[in-house]
């Protein structure tokens, strides 16, 4: 089988994956990068791939370009996320099978579902295509949902996500740098109104008012980072808060190894991610929004980390407080966490689980994938997904 994924950049957390398929299919295996990434992307930390042995630089020249355009076409597989649209509907006049990958459409608001520009983009990308061979990764637990409203995709959208580097750490190592210190909570990501760090800070103070003894770190930085300081010193929690600024992916990784617990606070506009994929693989028990993308796929309630509703300040408390107050939960949650993580969310497995997937589509059989990876996307609205996370459904 030949396999070709085309995106404008090689990112971090689609490397794994993109050796993992190159470790089942050697030279049937190319990634196309159709944009030199940008010096923002460069100056947030990130490596600039251009010379990975499966990679094509489609940017670089008219004859690259064409290597390219040609690689898409004769690939058995695709996978689409951003290059010329010509490839996508020359394929699906051929009938070869075809994927897109993304995130939500309508994360910033499902009234968006009533704009005509909306409507004719994803008319023009997704809709018109609905009897076709085109099928849809879902890169957030929303997606399959927003596509029902556009009645894209009928039986044709699985699960999917972003999957970073994953470490392969044994539990009884990570367990023994999280005894080092009392309970330590950690917040991380960019300071950003959609992420809410606020909402860690107040409940950092809810906590302490309770009783509980803890540190807390708040890795990142961003627009709100005067505002988050203001705040840690008016709720007097500089003496159990840091902020140790904007760290490499390696040290927040360390970061990640010492830490408890994990707040995770995304309202519905965090696409995905990836940093609940990397606490998770750090034995961290999260304790996560279910408005972000990745939250419905990867967290089962109660048995790998916990969820609250988003915007709920009452249930995020009570669900940490559960944790301070229960440390055999806390590492009996971050060890499953590891396992998810390592296991049946990893990139080795997204890759074998594509490739049954792909193998079935190609014969014009219904694949049998139950759960993680490739498995069904369930066609459910924005409301009640909360409800079907608390139940164990998703």
């Amino acid at each position: 089988m030949k396999v070709a994924f085309v995106s404008n950049y090689l990112q971090h957390h689609q490397i794994p994956v993109c050796e993992a398929l190159v470790q089942r299919l050697g030279d049937g295996f190319h990634f196309i990068q159709s944009q030199k990434p940008p010096e923002e992307y460069l100056k947030n930390g990130y490596d600039l791939h251009e010379n990975e042995p499966y990679q094509i630089n489609s940017y670089q020249s008219e004859a690259a370009y064409q290597k390219a355009f040609d690689v898409c076409m004769e690939s058995d597989v695709l996978i689409h996320t951003y290059f010329t649209e010509q490839v996508v509907k020359e394929r699906l006049r051929q009938g070869k099978l075809t994927f897109r990958y993304s995130e939500r459409i309508l994360k910033k608001g499902l009234l968006r579902a009533l704009d005509p520009r909306i409507v004719r983009f994803v008319y023009s990308q997704h809709t018109q295509y609905r009897d076709q061979n085109l099928h849809l990764l879902c890169a957030s637990a929303y997606m399959a949902g927003d596509m029902k409203l556009f009645h894209a995709y009928p039986g044709k959208v699985w699960k999917w996500g972003y999957f970073p580097p994953a470490v392969p750490y044994s539990w009884e190592d990570l367990a023994a740098k999280k005894k080092k210190h009392v309970p330590r909570l950690l917040w991380t990501g960019r300071f950003l109104k959609l992420k809410h760090p606020d909402d860690a800070l107040v409940t950092a103070a809810r906590l302490r008012e309770a009783g509980f003894v803890f540190t807390m770190e708040m890795v990142g930085g961003g627009p709100q980072e005067k505002l988050l300081r203001a705040l840690c010193s008016r709720l007097r929690l500089d003496d159990i808060v840091t902020f140790p600024g904007l760290l490499s992916h390696e040290k927040v990784r360390e970061h990640m190894e010492e830490a408890d617990i994990f707040l995770f606070t995304s309202d519905y506009q965090e696409g995905w991610g990836a940093v609940v994929n990397e606490a998770m693989n750090s034995g961290c028990a999260l304790v996560a929004s279910h408005a972000a993308g990745s939250v419905p796929f990867l967290i089962q309630q109660g048995k790998n980390g916990l969820i609250y509703k988003s915007g709920d300040a009452d249930e995020l408390f009570r669900q940490t407080a559960r944790l301070l107050s229960d440390s055999q939960l806390t590492q009996s949650l971050g060890r499953a966490a590891l396992e998810t993580a390592t296991g049946e969310w990893s990139a080795s497995r997204a890759a074998e689980q594509f490739l049954r997937l792909s193998e079935a589509l190609l014969r014009g059989e219904t694949p049998d994938i139950p759960t993680g990876p490739c498995s069904p996307a369930p066609y459910v609205g924005q409301s009640k997904i909360y409800r079907m996370c608390m139940k164990g459904t998703m």
